[in-house]
């Protein structure tokens, strides 16, 4: 698994990179939630820090037999997921009103299918910009 493709599919389930710094033979990312991955130029992938588990499971990763790193099988196509996910920080009241749309049901929305597609469109556009800015 590469580097690219470990960020891909950890930023579509709401994880946010927050940087990568290089470690031998490899680049390590870490992630806002506190979650580390260490993504090896042999394709070796191995999770830290938080959320240990989820970010497994999101990569397709298993624990080796050995008892050692996890190790990369083939992964499965997860079912879509139209739940929002928002990460927010440590502001009480932007707290309160999340929760408060969480608890009206706003899953529920009808306008929920074209926020998710916004949602998309917006992280392509980030993307895109990220990789003009680092080919530039």
């Amino acid at each position: 698994m590469t580097k690219d493709q470990v960020i891909t599919a950890l930023t579509q389930n709401g994880f946010v990179l927050d940087g990568e710094k290089a470690i031998q033979y490899g680049v390590q990312l870490r992630f806002t939630n506190g979650s580390l991955v260490s993504v090896y130029d042999k394709g070796t992938v191995t999770p830290q820090g938080k959320d240990v588990e989820l970010v497994k499971q999101i990569l397709g990763l298993e624990p080796s037999k050995n008892g050692g790193s996890a190790q990369a099988i083939a992964p499965t196509k997860q079912p879509f997921n139209n739940r929002v996910f928002v990460v927010y920080g440590h502001d009480d009241q932007r707290l309160m009103w999340l929760d408060a749309l969480e608890e009206a049901g706003v899953d529920n929305w009808a306008g929920i299918e074209d926020a998710i597609r916004i949602y998309k469109q917006w992280i392509k556009e980030a993307k895109e910009k990220d990789s003009v800015q680092a080919n530039a």
